[in-house]
């Protein structure tokens, strides 16, 4: 090995230990006055407690159909990285294609009739998952505050035919903050809903919707009322 790649390697190794051995959660920048530490990670400023959800979108995949949708979603925070949406509900409006005219017209083919089977809405429930929120400048004018977080869960489709489809339904969304009680979410989830057991059908969602969180504010004030101190100087549990 030449000198340039023994650096190389040495290099790599030195910076793979320094992660390895650094704090996992905050970066250390020196000690204050007192001898404190000093973090360079700051606390979340958006807190979500009850959130309500309306969003319109898209599921674009159908051959046959296109479908315009309005969702409306319920979600309950337990904390800033751990949250329940208890109940999403999407209902889809259908807009034919010209694919079945095409195929009948040149070539006098019938599509399979599951193939033009209408959805009408879904009903699901997630775990979600918040790994990363941070600040993004924009125009070096303005400081945005977003959040990145991840969805997996269940539920039923509903299509013409009658009953209900089992579906399982994993995602992945943006969130940007407009205040401390509204915030614009953007959200993918892939919907993959099962017809018997070996034919699996999925429609990708993408939407866009609005937010508005309610309970936040209380819940931060109670965390920073059980980090002050009493009379005695002991902290409140």
């Amino acid at each position: 090995m030449s000198r340039a790649g023994r650096g190389l390697v040495a290099a790599a190794a030195a910076a793979a230990l320094l992660c390895l051995s650094g704090r996992p959660a905050a970066a250390v920048s020196g000690e204050g006055e007192e001898g404190w530490a000093v973090y360079a990670i700051q606390p979340r400023l958006h807190l979500l407690a009850h959130e309500f959800s309306l969003s319109i979108g898209f599921l674009p995949l159908d051959a046959f159909y296109k479908y315009f949708t309005v969702a409306g979603a319920y979600t309950y925070h337990f904390n800033e990285f751990w949250a329940w949406e208890v109940g999403k509900f999407i209902y889809g409006v259908p807009i034919a294609t010209k694919l079945e005219d095409t195929l009948e017209e040149r070539w006098s083919v019938q599509p399979n009739p599951e193939s033009l089977d209408e959805v009408k809405f879904f009903l699901g429930s997630s775990l979600v998952v918040k790994p990363a929120y941070g600040k993004i400048a924009t125009f070096n004018s303005k400081i945005l505050f977003a959040e990145l977080y991840f969805t997996l869960g269940g539920g039923i489709a509903k299509l013409d035919t009658p009953g209900f489809r089992p579906m399982i339904i994993p995602g992945v969304g943006l969130r940007f903050f407009a205040g401390k009680f509204v915030s614009v979410r953007f959200d993918i989830r892939d919907y993959l809903y099962f017809e018997g057991v070996e034919s699996v059908t999925n429609h990708l969602y993408v939407g866009l919707g609005m937010s508005l969180n309610l309970g936040g504010e209380l819940r931060r004030r109670r965390m920073e009322a059980m980090k002050k101190p009493d009379k005695k100087g002991e902290f409140i549990p």
